[in-house]
């Protein structure tokens, strides 16, 4: 066989990467490796996903089984005290995985749009049509239940009113009439929104698309965002000027950092790592260490802002850091090795 008929074969044929490596020399086999590496599956992706869909339903199983049903109060966990009447494993079980599992399902969302992202969010379609079912068949379920709101599924025998034309319960009580429509599918939709308002940072990583510009407009529209959800709930923040200056201290600084995510703006003597772990450090004190409110009891404005910006900073980042694994031209080196 000669070189002209192995550049002659069809990009599916066998083998084709290995005899176009050994006849034509080194280049067309550092091409194939990189064009190999582009397909690469991530499978810890997939991993982490499954394992914390898992974690999810279980919490939502044994809060089901809990006594008197979701309208049972939940004590601390006083096992070692009181024997007798310890507490249910629910509370153990939620107060431990709600620290990193949905933070982390955005992650890999965020990662996950990274390995399909041209030139626009991909797959936008998809999860819009999937969300449109979702939205449709809660609302089905709503319409075949009592339609009460203070029915539990673990109320339903004692209370003469939770009848429904199928279901004698409703699955999200003391949701109001709106939210048990909406129950899961606020996942897809929060995404979708993430996805839309952060397709300037995503075009940047990718491509060096929008810039400055487009960045900045980016965070204007955060930062009404972020204004109009600690207006909405003013009356439970202490200070909302100052938790609005923190946000967006830290959400200007981590857009400022991620202009160096790409390598033709960055210094050649700066790590891509380093800017990885500096972006990490931000989440987590954005995250962590703005002042919205004491505690919180329901899902009102305050709660919505809270959650916002720590799944859509998890979001940005599993973009970010899985970005430079799909691009082989901005490997993420180790600092240290």
């Amino acid at each position: 066989m000669q070189p002209s008929d192995v550049d002659s074969l069809p990009a599916t044929s066998p083998g084709m990467g290995a005899h176009s490596a050994l006849l034509s020399g080194a280049r067309d086999g550092e091409v194939q490796a990189d064009k190999g590496a582009e397909k690469k599956r991530l499978n810890e992706l997939d991993w982490f996903r499954a394992i914390m869909v898992a974690f999810v339903v279980y919490a939502h199983v044994i809060r089901s089984g809990i006594y008197r049903g979701v309208s049972a109060e939940i004590s601390v966990d006083n096992r070692t005290y009181t024997p007798e009447d310890p507490s249910p494993l629910a509370t153990r079980w939620i107060s431990e995985v709600r620290q990193y599992c949905l933070p982390l399902l955005f992650y890999v969302s965020g990662a996950a749009a990274a390995c399909s992202f041209k030139h626009r969010p991909s797959g936008f379609n998809k999860i819009s049509a999937l969300t449109a079912v979702g939205l449709a068949l809660n609302g089905l379920l709503w319409l075949l239940g009592p339609q009460n709101p203070d029915c539990s599924p673990g109320d339903y025998f004692s209370n003469p009113d939770c009848k429904g034309a199928l279901f004698d319960f409703t699955v999200c009580p003391w949701a109001g009439t709106f939210f048990p429509t909406l129950f899961q599918m606020w996942y897809t939709i929060a995404l979708m929104a993430m996805m839309l308002l952060n397709w300037p940072l995503c075009a940047w990583v990718r491509n060096g698309q929008c810039g400055i510009p487009g960045l900045g407009l980016q965070f204007l529209i955060t930062t009404g965002l972020v204004i109009g959800l600690t207006a909405m709930s003013s009356s439970e923040i202490h200070s909302p000027a100052m938790v609005i200056s923190i946000m967006m201290a830290y959400e200007a600084c981590f857009l400022a950092l991620a202009l160096f995510a790409i390598p033709d703006k960055r210094p050649s003597w700066l790590p891509l790592r380093v800017i990885h772990y500096g972006l990490g450090i931000l989440m987590m004190l954005q995250f962590g260490t703005t002042p919205i409110v004491d505690s919180i009891e329901s899902i009102s404005a305050s709660f919505v802002l809270y959650i916002f910006m720590g799944f859509n900073k998890s979001f940005q980042l599993g973009f970010i850091l899985t970005s430079a694994r799909v691009q082989v031209r901005d490997e993420a080196e180790p600092i240290v090795s």
